[in-house]
C-alpha cells in the first residue's frame, strides 16, 4: 500500500502502508473512536492478500492496499470496521508487524463494509490492513476503532437478541418433553420450583435465557440464530450459570452443553464445541462463569449458530440454567 493513509484524532499521520516485502505502516497509536483513519487506497501497492477470506484477495498481488499499526491501549476485545467507506474493503488484522493472520472479513455489516473484531492483551500491536476488494476499484475508505463495552446489544454486534430482553423474537427454539423449567426469558430473581438452586441473575438487561436442563423424555433444549461468523480466530463469549442434581432412578449418560456451527441453510455439522457436561450420577453447582468458546475454522461466511443442551435420560433429576449476553466476534 502506498500514501493515502491518514491517521485521525490521536493517530500519527505517515506514509500509510507497506511498499514491497517490507512492514512500513502509518502509526495510529492505541486511538480508539469513529473514523480515526481516512484514505484511499487509489495508488497503493498490492503486497499482501488476506488468506482467511474466501472470496478476497488471496494473491496479494491484485489489488492496493492501506496499512496501519495499532497498539491496544488495555486488554479487551476491539473492533475494526469501515463502515461508511464509498470502496469495497476488505479488512485484516496480523498480529505484531505483518505476522500472521488473525483475522479477516470481506462484507460483513453490508456490501462496502467490513467489520472484525479481536481480543488483545494491553499493549498488544496489531497490523490493520485496508484493501480493496479485487472485483472493485480503488477509492476512499474510513477506519474505525471501537471497543466493547461489554454489552451484548452494541450497535456492532451482528447477534440478535443477544440477551433476550425481548424474548426468543429473532431465535429458532425447542424445548423437552416434560420440561422441569420451561424454555424461557425471564427476570431477575426466577428460580425451579423444587431444589431452588440459584436465582436467576441477568448480566446484560434484565432479562435472561432460563430452562431446567431436565425433562420426563429425553430431548434436546435448542436455540439457533444465522449469524456471520468472521474468518480468523472467531468465538463467541457468553455468561452462565448451571446447576443439576442427576441422581433420580439409574442415571447412565451424562448431559451436555454444546455450541454447534452449520451452514446458514443447515446440514452437516461445520463444528461442534463442548462448553460443559454434567456427569450421571452427580450434583454440582458451576456459578456464574463468563465462557469464551473458539469456533475454529468455521467463519467467513453466515452461519446457523446453535445452542445445544442434551438431555439423553427422562426422569433422572432436576437442574437448572441461566444464560446471557452472548457475544459472536
Amino acid at each position: 500500500a502506498g500514501a493515502g493513509g491518514s491517521a485521525g484524532a490521536g493517530g500519527s499521520a505517515g506514509a500509510g502502508g507497506s511498499a514491497g516485502g517490507g512492514c512500513e505502516a502509518t502509526d495510529l497509536g492505541s486511538v480508539v473512536g469513529s473514523n480515526v483513519a481516512t484514505g484511499s487506497t487509489v495508488g497503493g501497492v498490492a503486497v499482501r492478500g488476506a488468506t482467511l477470506c474466501p472470496r478476497a484477495d488471496t494473491s496479494g498481488m491484485s489489488s492496493p492496499e492501506v496499512t496501519y499499526k495499532w497498539t491496544a491501549p488495555r486488554a479487551g476485545i476491539f473492533f475494526f470496521h469501515t463502515l461508511g467507506s464509498t470502496t469495497d474493503t476488505v479488512l485484516y488484522v496480523l498480529d505484531g508487524a505483518c505476522g500472521r493472520e488473525l483475522k479477516c472479513d470481506d462484507d460483513a455489516i453490508g456490501f462496502l463494509d467490513s467489520y472484525l473484531g479481536v481480543e488483545l492483551a494491553q499493549n498488544d500491536e496489531v497490523t490493520v490492513v485496508v484493501d480493496t476488494h479485487p472485483d472493485s476499484t480503488p477509492g476512499p475508505f474510513q477506519l474505525s476503532v471501537e471497543e466493547w463495552d461489554g454489552a451484548c446489544d452494541s450497535p456492532l454486534v451482528n447477534l440478535l437478541e443477544c440477551s433476550f430482553e425481548g424474548g426468543f423474537a429473532d431465535w429458532t427454539t425447542t424445548d423437552v418433553t416434560g420440561a422441569y423449567v420451561p424454555l424461557q426469558a425471564s427476570a431477575a430473581g426466577t428460580t425451579d420450583p423444587l431444589m431452588q438452586f440459584f436465582p436467576s441473575s441477568p448480566t446484560d438487561g434484565t432479562w435472561s435465557l432460563l430452562h431446567g436442563f431436565a425433562g420426563t423424555s429425553p430431548g434436546t433444549i435448542e436455540i439457533s440464530q444465522n449469524v456471520f461468523v468472521p474468518a480468523g480466530a472467531s468465538a463467541v463469549t457468553f455468561d452462565y450459570r448451571a446447576a443439576w442434581d442427576i441422581t433420580t432412578g439409574t442415571p447412565t449418560q451424562d448431559r451436555r452443553f454444546d455450541i454447534v456451527v452449520e451452514p446458514a441453510a443447515g446440514g452437516a455439522a461445520l463444528g461442534t464445541f463442548n462448553v460443559l457436561v454434567a456427569p450421571a450420577n452427580g450434583s454440582a453447582d458451576t456459578g456464574l462463569r463468563r465462557t469464551s468458546v473458539p469456533l475454529g475454522s468455521t467463519g467467513g461466511a453466515l452461519r446457523r449458530l446453535r445452542f445445544v443442551w442434551t438431555v439423553p435420560e427422562g426422569a433422572t433429576g432436576p437442574g437448572f440454567f441461566d444464560l446471557d449476553n452472548v457475544l459472536v466476534y
